[in-house]
């Protein structure tokens, strides 16, 4: 079966709609066009996932598998995530979303599903806000292998946190600033 690279560097089934490593929403990859002769430039090559030996090759490979509470396919216990649903391999996904309101009043809200939340003003985001002070991708907000979730400050111009510059976890009740926008996580 043909294999892809995810962003987080690993590789992964073709159909896959999650990363079962990191948990990232995997996407259709967008067309390439074909690199410029001396740019030195190399597509990335599809590369196909090894074919376990056959019984009558006299060796059996046997994969331990585990089974997504979450939408019960059945995938094997080394990932961290589910790569049909994209729930956490400990089964346990907190249910959370995030309320964001934007300096004039209006109010958004998104479910954190298991999937990576991008927050940003660009088309790349997510999650899209309209504040002159969020940068085009300004913080993502990611599942861990435990089941909660952090974000982290994508080295937007203005911060997230007070310019916290690692993964910080996040809780319900959880409050701050994304420009001029107040975030805050609850129960979903």
């Amino acid at each position: 079966m043909e294999q892809m690279q995810c962003r987080c560097g690993r590789r992964v089934e073709a159909g896959a709609s999650f990363c079962p490593y990191c948990g990232q929403r995997l996407g259709v990859a967008p067309e390439v066009s074909a690199p410029q002769a001396g740019s030195g430039a190399e597509l990335p090559q599809p590369v196909a996932a090894p074919v376990p030996p056959t019984p009558e090759q006299g060796q059996s490979q046997v994969r331990p598998e585990g089974r997504c509470s979450a939408c019960q396919a059945v995938w094997e216990k080394e990932f961290k995530f589910c790569p049909d649903c994209g729930a956490p391999a400990s089964g346990r996904l907190a249910r959370l979303k995030l309320v964001v309101r934007c300096s004039g009043g209006r109010q958004q809200e998104v479910l954190l599903d298991g999937s990576t939340v991008v927050l940003g003003s660009g088309p790349e985001a997510t999650l899209q806000v309209s504040d002159p002070y969020v940068s085009r991708k300004h913080c993502q907000f990611t599942p861990t292998a435990d089941g909660d979730y952090q974000v982290e400050d994508l080295s937007s111009a203005n911060g997230t946190f007070v310019r916290t510059s690692g993964p910080t976890p996040v809780t319900p009740g959880s409050e701050f600033l994304v420009g001029s926008s107040l975030i805050s996580v609850k129960n979903a």
